[in-house]
């Protein structure tokens, strides 16, 4: 120990004596450091930090239907069947999310997430509550308890944790119900990322809940479950078995359905979008380690650099006596006080850095708040400790074993040639960190390009002063029929407002995913193979759509006011349906397709085509879509699109809220927004990816210019003799110019070709992300190229003129 201690003792002498080497390291280190900690941070907060509330998690497990590689929910008679009769589950729970609009009387509605559960919800995770006493009786539909139970977190920001919240009455989508607990603090629901507020008990008659039927339906899919396993069972070992119990319970009670059960250890990232989050946050653990390997490599190579500075003392060292390990030993040491300065430094900046991810709120739909904890625990220490030590001993002892290579008596001659292998060495990490960059800057500008590229795109329809809010009368608890009034008055009062050029419904924004239909087919006309018909998708609209959202209109009529509830069911389809369907857009009008086989269910008679659009994403491909009226596929939830005068937009807005407030006072409903911001959701995945990458290959370029300069300015350095004599001899300032910038070009020129290769390659998995572009898109190649050639010749010419520029006599004088 006394010899560690003197170890760190001299280091911190060595490193005060060189401040300048010492902050541009502790700099270099807490960029690569600091984001590989903000972004395991989030990691953590998905995958690893504990639900608080939950008891034994390890015994927790994850229950649904597996159709493929799907994740489907169950119904709720059989998650009870399996509860009642699996051995290996020592209980189930059913569980349903569900947006609500709750209201006391001494506030105003809000929409909140809420969850309708099993009684045995509370218990089955162990939960306390903070005050009252959850409900825990067991279902019945169609009279579940009017009860409620409401997060901490809205305990404090809508009552002021008042004493008296145990009792207190409120309305439920205008359903009477009474909250009995609070969850304990820091729970809102046993998911990772949204926000619950509120727990009702499954089966509650308050509309926009799962109904009586719905549940008690053996065929439905409309229940998540939550399990814990009895002593001794596993996940794996339970799968079968369950899908066996299900089978049989599927044919109890003759759903002529066939199961296959999976079961998965509890996360608290729910199995339908885990995939999907691993891959996000796995591809962002792969950037930042790159970073990271970018700044250790730049440190260490002025490690190197230092380490030829310091040959004289290292090789005094050993003349005296010190043993080779010894040497090496305190070079590590002080390479792992830099890192592990920079990474108490990273820890404070990361700590920064997700307060500011935490303050990002994207849009999202009402009733829907993001829920992330991403402060930073033991987890996230230990992680950051491991990194920061594991890399200071990395890449501290690989310069540490060159520097204590050399000859003792060659080291401690004055004139003594630099070793060629350390330029090597430093070569290759300037390649390495080139070769990264460009692969950065590439995926980077490739979603840059993407995002301004949406604006020339060709969807279908036209955005451009559409103005829309959103609104769900079920909570309100507004009944069908009072809803077809309340939207019949809405779009006659609108119509009349100054500014207003056009006005309609719709159940679904423009990629906003359309409602699935299924697979349509039409009389003579074959499916495609392997599927019972052509897949087709919809939404529910009023007059006035096509010509809101300029879809033009290419035969026949738009869907009109006359198509009510008892009227025969109709609808405008597609270019592309009508092709595929019909063999063009002129016979299609009069024609009828049907929803499964061909004279099963309800007919719909084509009365128009019109023009197709993207739907669902900007980069899928042209999909069979129809419209029909709202009033004969009645939506409790519609989107009220208003096309206005630029200059009387403020206005308008303003009436229109105005109208809105009369027809339903205690309505909740979102300010109105262009749709274009409405929008701005679906563009989030490009928007970060973009600005991750690009800020990932900003720093890379940082780091690759530092390098690529350094480097240079070490081989310009150990070879100032060489060009003094080159001087001396008549080489003129241009002469040694030419020779470093040639020289030192050859690293970045070599890391930019193999970059371009392996970008060729990788960017063509991102084409599903990028709309109206190519993954080999030309212009950003070739800025990237631009780009890192100006900042690889500035980088090698600087270093290069000033040698240019020295005195010859003192160049030899000094070597």
């Amino acid at each position: 120990m006394d010899g560690l201690s003197n170890d760190v003792r001299v280091a911190l002498r060595n490193l005060r004596r060189a401040p300048g080497y010492s902050l541009i390291a502790i700099a270099t280190l807490v960029l690569g450091i600091g984001v590989n900690v903000t972004i395991f941070s989030m990691v953590n907060g998905f995958f690893f930090k504990p639900i608080p509330g939950i008891v034994h998690p390890e015994s927790l497990v994850n229950i649904s239907r597996a159709v493929g590689g799907d994740y489907w929910d169950m119904s709720y008679p059989m998650v009870q069947a399996l509860a009642e009769r699996s051995a290996q589950l020592e209980d189930a729970a059913a569980l349903a999310l569900a947006p609500v609009s709750l209201s006391t009387p001494d506030g105003a509605p809000t929409v909140l997430m809420s969850m309708a559960v099993t009684g045995n919800y509370f218990g089955l995770l162990g939960l306390v509550p903070a005050a009252g006493a959850f409900f825990n009786q067991p279902e019945s539909f169609p009279t579940a308890a009017p009860v409620a139970v409401i997060s901490h977190d809205l305990w404090q920001r809508r009552f002021d944790l008042r004493s008296d919240i145990v009792g207190r009455a409120a309305l439920v989508n205008g359903h009477a119900v009474r909250i009995v607990a609070v969850a304990p603090p820091g729970f809102s629901g046993h998911g990772a990322g949204l926000r619950v507020d509120i727990f009702l008990p499954l089966g509650l008659p308050a509309p926009g809940l799962l109904t009586a039927d719905g549940l008690r339906d053996p065929q439905s899919g409309i229940v998540e479950v939550i399990a814990r396993l009895d002593g001794g069972a596993s996940a794996a070992s339970a799968a079968p078995t369950l899908t066996q119990l299900a089978n049989q319970v599927s044919a109890d009670l003759n759903s002529g359905d066939t199961y296959r059960i999976r079961v998965e250890p509890y996360s608290p990232v729910p199995g339908p979008i885990r995939g999907g989050v691993t891959i996000f946050v796995g591809i962002l653990m792969s950037v930042v380690a790159l970073v990271l390997l970018m700044a250790c490599t730049n440190v260490a190579g002025m490690f190197l650099f230092r380490s030829v500075q310091r040959k004289s003392e290292i090789a005094i060292r050993r003349a005296l006596g010190a043993a080779r390990a010894r040497v090496v030993r305190l070079l590590v040491t002080e390479s792992v006080i830099l890192f592990v300065i920079a990474g108490v430094v990273a820890l404070l900046a990361a700590r920064w850095a997700t307060g500011l991810l935490l303050a990002f709120e994207p849009p999202t739909p009402p009733g829907y708040t993001l829920d992330l904890n991403l402060s930073l625990d033991w987890r996230v220490v230990t992680y950051a400790a491991s990194v920061t030590i594991a890399c200071g001993v990395l890449f501290g002892l690989t310069p540490a074993l060159g520097a204590t290579r050399a000859d003792l008596m060659a080291s401690m001659r004055r004139d003594a040639a630099t070793a060629p292998q350390r330029t090597r060495t430093r070569s290759v990490l300037v390649f390495g960190q080139t070769m990264i960059t460009v692969v950065l800057l590439i995926v980077a500008g490739l979603f840059l390009r993407a995002i301004t590229s949406l604006e020339l795109l060709d969807t279908g329809w036209v955005a451009d002063d559409v103005h829309v809010v959103t609104m769900d009368l079920e909570l309100n608890g507004t009944d069908q029929d009072r809803g077809q009034v309340f939207y019949r008055e809405l779009l006659d009062r609108v119509s009349g407002v100054t500014g207003v050029e056009s006005g309609a419904l719709a159940a679904k924004l423009p990629l906003a995913g359309s409602s699935s239909m299924g697979d349509v087919n039409a009389e003579g006309v074959a499916a495609p193979a392997g599927r019972l018909g052509h897949h087709a998708s919809f939404n529910r609209v009023s007059p006035g759509y096509l010509t809101t959202l300029q879809i033009p209109l290419l035969q026949g009529r738009d869907v009109a006011t006359t198509d009510g509830p008892d009227d025969p069911v109709v609808a405008v389809i597609n270019r592309a349906m009508a092709v595929r369907l019909f063999g063009d857009a002129a016979s299609a009008v009069g024609r009828q397709f049907f929803v499964g086989r061909v004279g099963e269910g309800t007919p719909f008679q084509v009365v128009g085509v019109a023009g197709d659009a993207k739907y669902n994403r900007l980069t899928e491909d042209v999909q069979n879509f129809f419209y029909v009226p709202y009033p004969q596929l009645y939506n409790s939830q519609m989107s009220l699109h208003v096309r206005m005068t630029p200059s009387a937009a403020a206005t308008a807005r303003t009436e229109i809220a105005r109208i809105i407030r009369e027809l339903d006072p205690v309505l909740p409903v979102p300010p109105m927004q262009p749709l274009e911001e409405s929008l701005e959701v679906f563009f989030l995945p490009q928007r970060m990816a973009a600005w991750i990458s690009g800020l990932m290959g900003a720093l890379g370029l940082i780091l690759g210019a530092v390098g690529v300069y350094g480097v240079t300015s070490f081989n310009a350095a150990q070879r100032r003799r060489e060009m003094g004599i080159r001087m001396a001899l008549g080489a003129g300032p241009a002469d040694i110019i030419r020779l470093i910038v040639g020289q030192g070009l050859v690293s970045p020129v070599v890391g930019v070709a193999t970059g371009l290769a392996i970008a060729f390659g990788v960017t063509r998995f991102l084409s599903s992300l990028l709309a109206g572009i190519s993954p080999l898109d030309p212009v950003a190649f070739a800025t990237v190229i631009l780009l890192l050639g100006l900042v690889a010749l500035a980088a090698v010419a600087t270093p290069a003129i000033r040698t240019a520029r020295s005195d010859p006599v003192v160049s030899l004088r000094t070597d």
